[in-house]
């Protein structure tokens, strides 16, 4: 899904299909999030970090002005260096931020609030109250205060002023609001009872209007389990992995001379001008998980102490490589995956990644790692490694963006028409024909791990197009007809969109189209 095609040449791939793209909006205007009016307005805020005791409270007679009534947002922290250490912070938040989310907050030119600390709370060694910070948190739960101020005034309403820099990344995935005081650090160190008021937090809005999402219409590219590295950061959890947990046979070991064989069948995959992007599979052992755990505690290679993993690369000349690489009793870290130990063999693909990669054991020891193109690597696993990897096994199938510029790899995918797991006691065989759109995957056969469940969908025969536009788009909703008559537009019931970077996307069937003949879609923002 691209989200940067010219609208014209859109258009001219679709088989009597119109395409619209109308947009309604007005001025930006200031967003007041609290004035603290009533006691109700604290319900959305909460403790989000740090050892000191913490207390919000509504305290109904103190009051910067401008609000209806009396009151402000009251916080106690009790830091302690000693016993706190490191944690001796504070954070609270407010989530959410807005209703609906995400907010954007590109229509704003600054986070404004009110601020007044309390005389006698604790100063550090430079002499004052300590470095107070504001800012959001994004639905990946990273944050950014990009307000500071070093405290020196008590008993006295200050107006804090940050801007916001339309550059910020993720500035559209805003989903709350963050408080920070440290009290910990270099000359920085508080001991003692700190209290402050907050008042009038508001979003001061630009002059500029909210600019119009950008639609496009694109045929699907490839039919099956479509992988989407949705969620942002460099390797977001985007995978399934084996169900069947209490008669798992999907282990090699103790097979004989029945050769067992692992494999995926890559559709589509990003070009060259996505280096990093990768397909994996892993194969781990529950003996070796953390906690026993199979949906694991983050990533399951990481974390798990016995994985195997198929790592398959594009490379900058067009071919792509599959790795063997596996570590053994290294939980909560992954060392060994950079050693000569580690990495036991690969093979390289001259045709691409497109086509079935497959991992065969003749026997516990004996591999042999296969491209489409039908060239192989033939290798052995120690015996006293391969004898951790007994039943019950699981097999993940992932794919990643794997690039320090997450962005860069955010939204691409990979999409798979054939997984198979061969030579056990259950084979496993699935072509994803369906049925929809995940969470609709066969529950019986696999269980979705990722961060973003929306971004991992199977696209069926009858799956035409992705309909997708651009961000920012807060306030905007879609809409569909089959007319262009400005009185019968109405809600598609499209769900689940998936994140493609700088843009979202729906699938759409024949049967979701508004009409046979002409469809037109459009956001609107009333």
């Amino acid at each position: 899904m691209r989200t940067n095609h010219d609208r014209h040449s859109t258009l001219a791939v679709l088989a009597g299909v119109a395409l619209a793209c109308f947009a309604n909006w007005g001025w930006a205007q200031d967003f007041i999030i609290h004035r603290f009016d009533d006691a109700s307005e604290l319900s959305t805020w909460s403790r989000l970090w740090g050892a000191p005791p913490q207390d919000i409270s509504w305290d109904s007679a103190v009051d910067a002005g401008g609000g209806a009534t009396l009151g402000s947002m009251k916080i106690t922290v009790d830091f302690n260096v000693t016993s706190h250490a490191t944690d001796n912070q504070m954070s609270i938040g407010k989530y959410p931020i807005s209703d609906p989310l995400p907010l954007s907050l590109l229509p704003y030119k600054a986070l404004e609030m009110d601020l007044m600390w309390g005389a006698g709370s604790p100063k550090n060694p430079f002499g004052n109250y300590g470095k107070f910070e504001y800012g959001v948190r994004f639905t990946d739960w990273s944050d950014n205060a990009f307000g500071k101020t070093n405290l020196t005034v008590t008993n006295s309403w200050i107006h804090l002023v940050a801007p916001i820099n339309p550059a910020m990344p993720k500035i559209d995935q805003v989903n709350s609001l963050i408080l920070k005081l440290y009290g910990k650090g270099v000359g920085s160190d508080l001991t003692g009872k700190t209290t402050f008021w907050v008042d009038n937090i508001i979003l001061r809005a630009t002059a500029d209007s909210i600019p119009a999402p950008r639609m496009t219409l694109d045929p699907v590219r490839a039919r099956g389990l479509t992988i989407v590295a949705s969620a942002t950061g460099q390797s977001p959890q985007q995978s399934i992995r084996t169900a069947n947990a209490e008669n798992n046979t999907y282990s090699w070991i103790g097979r004989g001379t029945t050769p067992v064989t692992y494999s995926f069948t890559i559709a589509s995959f990003p070009g060259t001008n996505h280096p990093g992007f990768e397909a994996n599979i892993y194969l781990v052992p529950q003996a070796g998980m953390l906690n026993g755990d199979p949906s694991g505690n983050g990533r399951i290679q990481w974390d798990s102490a016995h994985c195997v993993w198929i790592n398959v690369v594009r490379n900058s000349d067009d071919s792509a490589t599959a790795h063997f690489i596996y570590k053994t009793n290294q939980p909560v870290n992954n060392a060994m995956f950079d050693t000569p130990e580690g990495r036991l063999g690969n093979v390289t693909s001259t045709n691409g990644p497109l086509g079935t990669w497959s991992v065969t054991f003749l026997n516990d020891t004996n591999i042999i790692l296969t491209a489409p193109s039908g060239d192989s690597s033939n290798f052995f696993l120690p015996a006293a490694a391969a004898a951790l990897f007994t039943d019950p096994l699981f097999a993940y199938f992932e794919a990643r963006p794997n690039n320090p510029s997450a962005s860069l790899n955010t939204g691409q995918y990979a999409t798979f028409s054939r997984i198979q797991i061969q030579g056990v006691a259950t084979p496993l065989d699935d072509h994803f024909p369906g049925p929809g759109i995940n969470p609709d995957l066969n529950n019986l056969i696999w269980v979705v791990l990722a961060e973003d469940p929306a971004g991992i969908a199977v696209v069926r025969a009858d799956d035409l197009y992705w309909l997708g536009w651009s961000l920012p788009a807060s306030g905007f909703t879609l809409q569909a007809n089959t007319l262009l008559k400005p009185t019968t537009w109405f809600d598609p019931g499209f769900t689940n969109p998936v994140n493609f970077g700088n843009g979202r996307a729906v699938l759409i069937s024949k049967d979701d189209l508004p009409g046979p003949n002409a469809s037109f879609f459009r956001m609107i923002k009333p």
